[in-house]
């Protein structure tokens, strides 16, 4: 296959914040409000927290693997087999929590803003931008999004503390919400929201350095979690949090209700096309791994050709959910918490026996020392 290009650490590190922070754009205040009630921003930093050594898994196995993604792997220790049996289940894992994503972002821009789109008709543009950015692999997009981040990083924080003119702090009240004691153990559970790290692991031989891996894993995801807390932190002082769980799009009702006189209002169109970019680079990022998951599963030369067959399956898993909380149920409590276990407890028992191996031959190689010493 044909030698990957390397992606900087600023242009991993915007990569990695537009595929995390993405996530806020669709259901997650909805689940946030129901767990930290009033403190619902504080449970990304208490997750961060738990998330700490899924990071550290991830920067430590690429110290024994730099130049394979996570699916050649299991090949390099166990054989062949290991591939077949990991790769075919994890590119359509992929395909199918993409999908899921895809549908939820079709339903809120078809019930906010296009009621008479037909949703086939809605989605199909989208995914012929999103199967071009696959199509051309990870550094296009990371500097396709390097380009346009005023239109992203730049809207959303505008976005953001715009909101803040209508804030009541009262809405915050109580501070810790049910208490540490809850917020805690619903930060645990919470945690499958931050699976979008496990990107890094496909993205081993685009990223230049173990050094710049661990800034963007452990600085990164700080960045995101920063993002993720002052949207929600937003949210709660516009809203209270009892009418949250009715509301379809959180944000993008937080965006409406931005109001600073005849100058400033009816932000709606801003925030759906700073969303429609956002989750283009997502979604094209997502595609790409799961079509060069499948490439390096059947052992193809080249990845290019399977990412408009993987695109076209995308698009039709989009429509397996009935309807969009159909689509956030599957998402938030099926997909989300079994990839995070699955796919984590698979890069622990990676590295468990990398480390073990290279521990093995380290004492092969005192014993052969020795014995030529003693001759």
């Amino acid at each position: 296959m044909k030698t990957p290009g390397k992606i900087g650490t600023f242009e991993l590190f915007l990569l990695l914040w537009i595929y995390v922070t993405s996530v806020i754009l669709l259901a997650l205040p909805r689940l946030y409000a129901q767990d930290g009630l009033s403190a619902l921003w504080l449970i990304p930093i208490i997750s961060y927290i738990y998330l700490l050594p899924l990071l550290w898994i991830i920067v430590k196995l690429r110290d024994y693997f730099p130049d394979k993604i996570l699916v050649e792997i299991p090949g390099l220790l166990f054989g062949k087999w290991a591939v077949i049996l990991i790769g075919w289940p994890l590119t359509f894992y992929i395909l199918y929590i993409t999908a899921i994503a895809l549908r939820e972002f079709g339903d809120i821009v078809n019930y906010t803003i296009l009621p008479e789109t037909p949703l086939w008709a809605l989605l199909l543009p989208f995914m012929l931008s999103v199967t071009y950015g696959a199509y051309k692999g990870p550094e296009a997009i990371s500097r396709a999004n390097v380009l346009l981040l005023p239109l992203t990083l730049g809207a959303f924080l505008f976005l953001i503390f715009s909101s803040f003119s209508q804030a009541e702090i009262i809405f915050l009240a109580p501070i810790f919400g049910p208490g540490l004691d809850e917020l805690a153990i619903h930060a645990f559970f919470r945690l499958s929201i931050f699976i979008e790290v496990a990107i890094l692991m496909a993205l081993y031989p685009n990223i230049r350095s173990a050094k710049s891996l661990r800034f963007v894993a452990f600085y990164g995801m700080a960045f995101n979690v920063f993002f993720i807390s002052l949207a929600l932190l937003a949210y709660g002082l516009n809203f209270p949090f009892a009418s949250t769980p009715h509301v379809g799009s959180p944000l993008y009702q937080l965006i409406r209700n931005i109001n600073w006189g005849r100058f400033l209002q009816n932000l709606e169109s801003l925030f759906v096309f700073t969303t429609v970019i956002m989750m283009i680079v997502k979604t094209s990022l997502s595609l790409y791994v799961a079509t060069i998951t499948f490439a390096k599963t059947v052992d193809a030369p080249f990845y290019q050709p399977y990412v408009f067959p993987l695109a076209l399956l995308t698009y039709l898993y989009a429509f397996m959910p009935t309807d969009y909380l159909t689509a956030m149920k599957w998402e938030y409590e099926i997909l989300r918490p079994w990839g995070l276990g699955l796919i984590f407890a698979l890069a622990l028992l990676l590295l468990l026996v990398a480390m073990w191996r290279k521990k093995k031959k380290r004492k092969i190689k005192l014993v052969r020392k020795r014995e030529q010493t003693s001759l």
